[in-house]
């Protein structure tokens, strides 16, 4: 039990360093705390509703594909790790995630969204009975 609760706290930690850099250095990128996470193919977005889902992290999950207008942030950077840094650690990490090159040609690891979405089609959904 407290090793989830660690996990946890790290999991805040790391986020409230990337909110905090987002909002000082790059205040035009779209927030990690209230945006809409994307992928950009139909099997990325069906493992991560599994996944969403099996962490138990709400109780209705749909995957989709949408037309959008609004703010966009593409990282292609690898997966941003909880690893128990320090604050000033998870800040460092934010700049560098941050600072991504918006027209880099390396593959799209994850898709931040503020805006208007439009869904277009429903891929699939997972319900959590209670």
């Amino acid at each position: 039990n407290l090793s989830k609760q660690l996990q946890e706290y790290d999991f805040i930690l790391r986020e409230l360093a990337f909110e905090e850099v987002r909002k000082n250095e790059f205040k035009d990128c779209p927030s990690r705390l209230r945006c809409m996470y994307l992928t950009n193919n139909k099997e990325d977005c069906l493992n991560g509703l599994k996944i969403f889902h099996q962490k138990g992290h709400g109780t209705f999950f749909q995957a989709v594909a949408v037309k959008l207008n609004g703010n966009i942030f593409y990282s292609t950077s690898r997966k941003i790790l909880c690893n128990g840094g320090s604050l000033e650690d998870y800040k460092k990490m934010a700049r560098e995630y941050w600072s991504q090159d918006q027209n880099s040609n390396q593959p799209i690891t994850e898709i931040l969204f503020e805006g208007k979405a439009e869904v277009v089609e429903i891929f699939g959904e997972y319900e959590h009975k209670r």
